[in-house]
């Protein structure tokens, strides 16, 4: 019994420096993985890095010439629309009278109406005056 267990030992002290051994070439495979790994990285970092400030610089141009475009248009549209609104201002627009001729009868109409019987209106054609009750 005694000489089964020394022979278990000294087989299982066997296979652990097997083990032991095995782990230490794994380890130093690893290593020398890393390491390849690194200087492989190392060397086509400067590639990445061109290639992305190429493509970053690409991407911006982009976005900048698509910004400008939108902030023109935006820009023409402001334009535009203050023109519009000049020209109703000034009267300009063929789709009726000045703008201030239309807020001038509307205040009238309004006077007209806060004061029934006081107001009297002229026609300018036929020259009788007008009941502002008909308005």
């Amino acid at each position: 019994m005694t000489v089964d267990w020394i022979a278990d030992a000294t087989r299982a002290g066997i296979e652990l420096r097997a083990l032991i051994r095995e782990a230490h070439e794994a380890t130093r495979d690893a290593k020398a993985a890393k390491k390849e790994l690194q200087e492989y990285l190392a060397s086509v970092r400067p590639a990445v890095e061109e290639q992305l400030e190429v493509t970053v610089t690409k991407e911006l141009a982009k976005l900048g010439d698509a910004t400008e475009e939108a902030m023109r248009k935006a820009v023409e549209k402001v334009s535009s629309e203050f023109s519009t609104l000049e020209d109703i201002m000034l009267g300009r627009n063929a789709d009726g009278p000045p703008l201030d001729a239309v807020a001038f009868a509307y205040r009238l109409l309004q006077l007209i109406k806060e004061n029934p019987g006081r107001v009297a209106l002229t026609d300018l054609v036929t020259g009788k005056v007008v009941n502002p009750g008909n308005l």
